[in-house]
């Protein structure tokens, strides 16, 4: 683990106010650390099942280390119980997916090195 959970909360909120996306700032905001050994662990379960849809060797090969923080809308969308999930890579705190149950997408920088969300 490269980053500590305060730090990524840290960058979450950064991006978050650089992709303009609103979430409740009252409430606060926790993230969960998702290990290389935890995926590989989850892809030999998929494997051994029979569920996984590609090849073991090109499936690992694309795992790393993230974490996920988990957001509430901002109060004034009345939307209840719904959520948005932003994945960090902890090799280098970048952000890598924004997701909520309407909506999922990468996050990269384009060649002004801002942040936009791509579908």
């Amino acid at each position: 683990m490269k980053h500590t959970e305060q730090k990524i909360v840290e960058i979450a909120r950064n991006i978050m106010h650089a992709i303009d996306w609103n979430y409740d700032r009252n409430k606060k905001l926790s993230a969960g650390f998702h290990s290389l050994e935890e995926q590989i662990k989850d892809l030999d379960k998929l494997r051994d099942s029979g569920y996984l849809p590609i090849d073991y060797d090109v499936a690992k090969a694309t795992l790393k280390p993230y974490w996920t923080v988990c957001f509430d809308f901002e109060p004034e969308a009345e939307v209840g119980k719904n959520f948005m999930f932003l994945d960090i890579d902890d090799t280098n705190g970048e952000p890598m997916n924004i997701s909520h149950k309407q909506f999922s997408g990468k996050i990269k920088k384009d060649s002004d090195g801002n942040y936009i969300v791509q579908k």
